[in-house]
């Protein structure tokens, strides 16, 4: 995903209608100068059923994309619980399981790839770019994770979508488009961080002979 602005920082107004069977629909309306003022304009053209088509297949690859990122979350949790029964919990961190996804990812980032040295023997995290490369993935799927489950889908004149939501610096009101293809890129990412925790695991489990949690 990207953000989206307009050339002058103004974003459009985002206008709610309702369909025929009575589903809220959030128009981006043009921004259209003015003097020195802006005005907002809901776009015309667009058939009702064409933007609730849009939506139905919007929500159907949401739907996919948070359930594949609770698995990768659960995997990455699993693999933490694996590392801190034979590694020191970081005493100034909050307990395991008091953690977000994006708390997960931190411990991972901050604590397993940046000191541990075993782990940074790994062929797969055997350098920093290495390392940034997956620690910065993590963070940007995340992020975009957490647009998908929170943000508000508004449908633009063109009839495509973006999600309105809180930037987490600013914590004002953002936008950010879903790119043609975010979705197939989503996946891929989501596949590639599986598979560096199964690395890691696979690691954990053969050094110390340990095949369960318990």
């Amino acid at each position: 995903m990207k953000l989206y602005t307009t050339e002058k920082g103004v974003i459009s107004m985002a206008i709610t209608i309702q369909d025929e069977k009575n589903r809220k629909i959030q128009l981006l309306g043009e921004t259209v100068p003015n003097d020195d003022k802006i005005e907002y304009k809901i776009p015309v053209g667009s058939k009702l059923s064409e933007l609730n088509e849009v939506l139905d297949k919007y929500r159907h690859s949401k739907g996919k994309a948070l359930e594949e990122a609770e698995y990768l979350h659960a995997d990455l949790k699993k693999f933490l619980q694996l590392f801190y029964k034979h590694h020191k919990y970081p005493s100034n961190s909050k307990p395991l399981m008091a953690l977000d996804f994006m708390g997960h990812r931190g411990l991972l980032s901050n604590d397993i790839l940046k000191k541990r040295a075993d782990i940074k023997r790994l062929e797969f995290f055997n350098t920093k770019a290495k390392c940034k490369a997956l620690t910065t993935k993590f963070f940007n799927f995340i992020t975009d994770r957490n647009i998908l489950a929170h943000g508000l889908p508004v449908v633009t004149k063109k009839n495509e979508l973006m999600l309105q939501h809180i930037d987490n610096v600013s914590r004002a009101p953002a936008y950010a488009i879903l790119n043609k293809g975010f979705f197939k890129d989503y996946r891929k990412t989501n596949q590639e961080l599986e598979q560096a925790i199964l690395n890691l695991s696979a690691y954990i489990r053969k050094k110390y002979k340990d095949h369960g949690l318990s």
